[in-house]
Order: structure tokens, then C-alpha cells, then sequence
């Protein structure tokens, strides 16, 4: 794969991850009136199937990037306090006045909250301390936590063979199942964290198998993971068990990034896609609060026709996602020059 192209189809699974995280997250809100069919418990399982899958997708980009990044260095350690300098700049030059705005807004529209439910968020441990409207805001944590360990085994050079990884991840989805069982937060975590750094140290390898298999054999196995999943998904006795989407979604999302990351040299028209990448945390942040309610507060107070409701959100989502993104930058420039 040629590197403007490698570069171009990461640039697409970025895209294509928010699109997909959006559409997950309006419909929550709206699949009752859109009358599609339910989970059990009333989650919808195209819903919970685009949210288990493209989540990991978006966190695993990261760990991609970075894990390339590291390689071509030649295994040089990242520097922590430059490393995390930089990651945080940029998570919290748009965190940061989308807080400001939702506390703002949480104040007028008289919901409770008080200092350390502030403090909590804008440490980036949104994840112990959810928000009305913003419980996205765990990406947050995981992230940052992604990226605490990419310092961590970047210093260490760490070669994990294949039956340790095997033992990481039967011991991660014990710690998921015995986290749900005792309604522990972020029980999950570990399993996003375990794939965050198994394709963070095996990132030139995975890149390597994307490229090799060829689409003939590869798009029956992604057809049959998929289907899998969403049968299972429609399974009432699966779905009341949470381990099991997580550990699904981890595996439907690496089998959707190999797909998005071998079409993307095929995309002829790459303008929107590079665009919407390069926006998408701005967009991940500012959907959630238009596709749900805000104490009583919300784009069905206005319409409750879902297509109407659609048009309305994304085109809200958009416009506010190009000035965060746009006042983003005006922060990142400052942060750096003072650096």
C-alpha cells in the first residue's frame, strides 16, 4: 500500500468510526419512533451492535498510529512528559469549551451537579463520574489510559508472545465478567485496554495482514463474524449479558478496520472523508447531547419525526463540531507557543 493511500484509508476508518458511533447514538433516541425491532431490555440491536463495534474501532486507530510511529523510530521510547504534554493539549483543547458549555448549560436548565462532578470531568475521569447526556465522555478515560500505556511499553520494549496475549485476554474477559457480575465501573476497560496495546506493539504486523489477504478471502470471514454477532445480538440470552458484546464488539471492530483500512485506496472521492476525520473528535463529542434529552431538553421537544430529527441533530452536530474544532486549534496554537 503506498503511503499517501495508507495514510489516506486510516483517514477513512476515522470517518467512517464517528459516522457509525452517531448513527448508534441517535438511535437510541429515536428507535421508538422509528419502530425497528428491540433487544431485549430495549436496547436496539443495530444500536448496540454499531456502539460495541466502531467504538473499539475509534480507540484502536489511535493504538495503529501510534504503535507505526513508534517502529519507524526505531523502538525509541516515547518521552512522557512530551508525549502526554501533546495528547493532552489535544484532547483538552476541545474538551475543555465543550465542558465549559455543558455546565453552562446544565446550570440553566437546573440540573444538579456540584465541584467534584466538574473536577472529576475535567480530569478526564468522566468514566467514575457520568454526566446527564455526556456518558460518552468514558472514551475520555480510556484514552487517556491507551496512551499512559503506549509510554509505558515504549520505554520497556516490550515482545509478547502469542500464548501470553492468549492468557492477557482470557484473563481480561474473566476481569469484564466478574466487574458486571458486581456492577463495578468500567469493567470493560480492560478489554479495550488489552487490544489498544496488542495492536499498539503488533501494529507494522497487523498492517502487514490487511494488506496480504486478499479481499476473495478475507470478505467471507468478515461476513461470517458479522452475521454471527448480529444473530447473537438478537439472542435475548445474549444480549443480557454484557461480557459478551464487549468481547463481540472488540472482534467485529478489528474485522471492520482490516475491511475499511483495504477500501480505502478504492475511494475515489476523498474530500469528505478527510474532512470528517479531521474533525470526528469534535463530532464524537457534541453528538451525544443533541441525540439525548437534557433534563426534559431536547430535539424531540421540537419534532417527533425521527428524519426530521436526523437532518436537525446532524446538521446541528456538524456546525458545532467545525467552531469547536476551529476554537480547538486557536487553544492548541497558544498551549504550544507557551511551551
Amino acid at each position: 500500500m503506498q503511503k499517501q493511500s495508507r495514510f489516506f484509508s486510516f483517514e477513512f476508518v476515522r470517518a467512517i468510526g464517528v459516522t457509525a458511533i452517531f448513527l448508534c447514538h441517535y438511535l437510541q433516541s429515536y428507535d421508538p419512533l422509528l419502530q425497528i425491532p428491540h433487544l431485549g431490555g430495549g436496547n436496539l440491536f443495530i444500536s448496540r451492535y454499531l456502539g460495541s463495534t466502531f467504538n473499539i474501532v475509534f480507540i484502536t486507530i489511535s493504538a495503529i498510529l501510534f504503535g507505526l510511529k513508534y517502529e519507524k523510530e526505531n523502538y525509541k521510547g516515547f518521552e512522557f512528559k512530551n508525549f502526554m504534554y501533546k495528547r493532552t493539549t489535544k484532547i483538552a483543547s476541545s474538551l475543555y469549551p465543550f465542558l465549559i458549555s455543558m455546565f453552562i448549560i446544565y446550570w440553566l436548565v437546573d440540573v444538579k451537579f456540584n465541584i467534584k462532578d466538574v473536577l472529576m470531568n475535567f480530569a478526564f475521569l468522566s468514566w467514575f463520574d457520568k454526566q446527564p447526556a455526556i456518558g460518552h465522555l468514558w472514551f475520555i478515560t480510556m484514552i487517556m489510559a491507551c496512551y499512559t500505556m503506549f509510554v509505558i511499553l515504549s520505554k520497556k520494549r516490550y515482545h509478547v508472545n502469542s500464548y501470553i496475549w492468549i492468557i492477557i485476554f482470557i484473563l481480561c474477559i474473566s476481569a469484564n465478567y466478574f466487574a458486571e457480575t458486581q456492577k463495578l465501573p468500567a469493567g470493560y476497560s480492560l478489554l479495550y485496554l488489552a487490544t489498544s496495546c496488542f495492536l499498539f506493539l503488533n501494529a507494522s504486523r497487523f498492517i502487514d495482514f490487511t494488506e496480504r489477504i486478499s479481499f476473495k478471502v478475507y470478505i467471507p470471514i468478515f461476513l461470517i463474524i458479522n452475521i454471527t454477532t448480529i444473530f447473537l445480538f438478537l439472542n435475548d440470552s445474549y444480549s443480557s449479558v454484557a461480557t459478551i458484546s464487549y468481547l463481540l464488539g472488540c472482534i467485529c471492530g478489528i474485522s471492520w478496520m482490516i475491511i475499511l483500512l483495504k477500501a480505502g485506496p478504492f475511494i475515489k472521492n476523498r474530500g469528505v472523508y478527510i474532512y470528517l476525520s479531521s474533525i470526528s473528535y469534535e463530532i464524537y463529542l457534541v453528538h451525544h447531547p443533541l441525540c439525548h434529552s437534557i433534563n426534559g431538553y431536547s430535539v424531540k421537544s421540537i419534532t417527533q419525526n425521527p428524519y426530521l430529527a436526523f437532518l436537525i441533530i446532524a446538521s446541528l452536530t456538524l456546525i458545532i463540531a467545525i467552531l469547536l474544532n476551529a476554537i480547538s486549534k486557536k487553544i492548541s496554537n497558544l498551549l504550544i507557543i507557551r511551551k
